[in-house]
This record gives structure tokens, sequence and C-alpha cells, in this order.
């Protein structure tokens, strides 16, 4: 993409409503991403509620991604989005980005992929059963689309800014909207606050060291009482955890086992959600929990160290980040 076609389509964005303050497409660490133009200066990126797509109204015919016929966007619109798609969000080179990571997990070894697909952590046989234009199309949704208002929505400009876990999260209101102060470092948010290393690779394509760790789905049998506790493997950090007693067995959607900001978090929130159900005891749980992520994380580096990829290098990034995340709690 030329210079120019960028700065069209740019005053395109501001025309319809969008705000683009002193920003410009350059290349960092994180590999493509909004610099300021002048550093001196502060930069903003703040996309209308008119000018969010949602995915159901996008599809992907022969490595481009374009609008459904009848989807209901005025004109004006469509046309910025066509050419927003196509010389911006979604070349040839995000094309190839997508589909060598997604054939990088095909390629990883095959003890590997069983002992993630019992982990929960990932189902290749589920996330490639689409043809594979369908599966780089959802790829790029997952990775690039916001949520909003329970919609995956293409946010233009806004979603080049890359993540970075000590930044803030990006507000939503009527929009979406990032900002930063003066300075010349790269343009960056925090695309969630309740993710883990794990979470953030499968979902995004990289290896990030996030300061939190959730659990795997497992199942932990306390000595208190017969019933055990499954951990359905989700994640969260504010409230209690949800959970159902059931007749054979309690389940909590997630356990927090590792935050880097408050070491005390995992037990504090596990005790709150647990305070009605005396004969659970927190400090159980969440020990055995630790051994058991632990041990499965160690034994998933030991089985990659067969593979010298690089995806397979990627990935024991991230399980590192992930023991290095685990380590956080008392």
């Amino acid at each position: 993409m030329d210079s120019n076609s960028w700065l069209e389509i740019l005053k395109v964005f501001r025309t319809l409503g969008g705000v683009a303050e002193n920003i410009k497409l350059d290349k960092g660490i994180y590999g493509r991403g909004v610099f300021p133009i002048d550093s001196e200066l502060p930069s903003k990126i703040r996309v209308p509620e008119n000018l969010l797509i949602n995915a159901k109204y996008l599809y992907v015919d022969s490595k481009q991604i374009k609008i459904k016929p009848n989807a209901p966007i005025k004109a004006a619109i469509r046309s910025f989005i066509d050419d927003y798609l196509k010389y911006i969000a979604f070349n040839s080179n995000t094309w190839d980005e997508i589909n060598a990571f997604e054939v990088g997990l095909k390629g990883l070894p095959k003890d590997v992929l069983e002992l993630l697909r019992c982990l929960g952590a990932l189902d290749l046989e589920t996330r490639h059963k689409d043809d594979w234009d369908k599966i780089i199309f959802n790829n790029f949704v997952q990775s690039r689309f916001i949520d909003y208002k329970q919609q995956k929505c293409l946010a233009p400009f806004f979603e080049l800014v890359n993540h970075n876990y000590n930044y803030q999260v990006f507000s939503i209101d009527e929009g979406v909207c990032t900002k930063r102060d003066k300075g010349s470092h790269e343009f960056l948010h925090s695309y969630s606050k309740g993710n883990d290393p794990i979470r953030m690779f499968f979902g995004y394509g990289f290896s990030s060291k996030e300061p939190f760790a959730f659990s795997f789905p497992i199942s932990i049998n306390v000595s208190t009482t017969e019933k055990p506790v499954r951990i359905q493997g989700g994640s969260g950090i504010e409230g209690l955890i949800p959970l159902k007693n059931e007749n054979n067995e309690l389940i909590l959607n997630y356990l927090p086992i590792g935050n880097k900001y408050d070491p005390t978090f995992p037990i504090r929130q596990l005790s709150a959600s647990l305070k009605a159900l005396p004969e659970y005891q927190p400090r159980e749980i969440l020990n055995k929990a630790f051994t058991s992520n632990q041990e499965q994380v160690c034994n998933l580096i030991l089985k990659l160290n067969q593979s010298n990829s690089k995806i397979s290098f990627l990935l024991k990034e991230t399980l590192c980040y992930q023991l290095s995340a685990i380590a956080y709690y008392w």
C-alpha cells in the first residue's frame, strides 16, 4: 500500500465521522502498527458506531474479504470499508501471516496437538472444520475484531493498534476509542485484562507475557467432601467466580491461578466465591490446581522440544510465560 492510498482512506474515514489524530502506519517491534506523526502531540483514534462493521455482514472470496450484497450498509460507508479491507486491513501480507500461523498449528507434533485438545486449549479439528478460506476469515475476525454489544465488529484504523498488557484497555461508548499522550513510541493498548498467555496465543496469534494465568479444564478431588470440583477452563478477573453446585460435583466456570499484579487475588477470589460452601477448602483447591497446571505446561514444553518449527518456538515461549504467571500466587 502506498502512502497516497493510506491518506485518501484516512480522509474518507474522517469525512464519515471517524477521528484519527496524529497517526501514521509504520513497523515496529510488534510488526505493522500505528505511530505518531509528531511525537510532541497527543494521538487519538475514535470509531463511531456507524463505522463499526458487524462480521456477519462480511464474507471471504478469492482471498479477499467483502461486504455481503444485501448488508444494510450505506453506499458511502460500503465504499470506504471495501477500500479499507482491500488496501489496509486484509491485503496479501495479512493473508500470508494468518495462513502461516494456521499451517504452523497443523504442523505441531501429534502428541502436542492431542494434549492441547485434552487440556481444552486447542481443538484443531473444530478450528479447521471449514474450508481454508473460511478458516483464514475466522482467524481474522477473532484476532482483529472487537466485541461490541455482543457482536464481533471491524473497527477501521483502530484494529491496527497493537497489544501490550501494560497499557490501558480501550474505551467503549457509542463506538470505540483509544488515545495516548505525546511521545515517539508506538500507539498501544491492551486488548483484554482477562486473558493469559495461552489464550492470547491461540486467540491472537502471538506470544505475550500476560500477568494473569487461569486453570485448564480439570477435575479436583478434595479431602473434605466426596463431591469433586470441576474447573471448566474459562477466565475472569471481576466479581465472584460463577459456579454451579450440582448433585455430583461443584462446577467453577474458571479458576485464577496466577496474578502478577496481586498474587493474593486467586485465593481471595476463590475464598469469596466459596463462602457459602464451607465444605470446600479454597487453599487445597488452589494448590492442587496449581500443581496440575504446572505439570501439564511442563509436559507440553518437553514434547515441543522435539520440534524446531517457528510455531513450536512461539508456543514454547508462550508456555514459559504461562509458567511465569502461575508463579504469582500466594
